[in-house]
């Protein structure tokens, strides 16, 4: 079986897009793991081999697939992606907003930016089991209010509140910042604050570096 080349991405990505893509990403994973769920996709359903290229080198891998591998894959997919999505808001966050004096800014705007921040960090120390380590600079209590939309319809306003030293050493429960419906409609939240901002629709610039958060 032949995957799509992987490439690199391109200056043209704004940050609202940066976002959006990584949303669509846990929401393909979403579906993929419920369809493995529901039995639409099983062991019979992967080739005994695939290749992999990236600009123009490739690699053919071979391997075999157990009903419980596939079924443990769709679900930790599902969470690599949703801290891929951290990564990605956080990044497009700090392009438009920048990362001065990110860990004193208690307001909705600046404490979602904390909490992104936090989780990116937390998965980038372990992706499919994150743990919290903020440092010391992050001693407030953020908290910001989000729209959640429910299976009837309604939408639900949510506060999460989030204090970082009293989580540090544990491992990440999305109970911390709102459960899976808090965090995704956090993310909304971001992506409504870059796209309201000129700089989210302009094409990407990755935020300049050493400046403590």
């Amino acid at each position: 079986m032949l995957f799509r080349s992987f490439a690199m991405p391109t200056p043209a990505h704004t940050p609202a897009q940066v976002i959006k893509a990584a949303m669509d990403g846990v929401v393909f994973n979403a579906f993929m793991a419920d369809s493995i769920d529901a039995n639409l996709i099983t062991t019979s359903s992967f080739r005994p081999q695939a290749k992999l290229e990236a600009e123009q080198h490739g690699v053919t891998i071979q391997k075999s697939f157990s009903m419980e591998e596939v079924k443990l894959w769709g679900r930790n997919n599902v969470l690599m992606s949703l801290g891929t999505a951290a990564i990605a808001t956080d990044t497009a966050l700090d392009a438009v907003f920048t990362k001065r004096n990110k860990a004193n800014d208690t307001t909705e705007l600046g404490s979602a930016r904390v909490i992104m921040f936090q989780i990116r960090c937390a998965f980038a120390h372990d992706p499919l089991s994150p743990i919290w380590k903020p440092d010391d600079r992050f001693k407030h209590t953020y908290k910001v209010t989000v729209a959640v939309p429910l299976e009837s319809g309604a939408i639900d306003s949510r506060t999460i509140v989030f204090h970082p030293p009293s989580l540090k050493g544990k491992h990440l429960s999305f109970l911390d910042f709102g459960g899976l419906s808090g965090y995704i409609s956090l993310l909304q939240f971001c992506l409504g604050q870059v796209e309201q901002h000129p700089l989210g629709n302009q094409p990407y610039v990755s935020p300049p570096g050493p400046i403590h958060p």
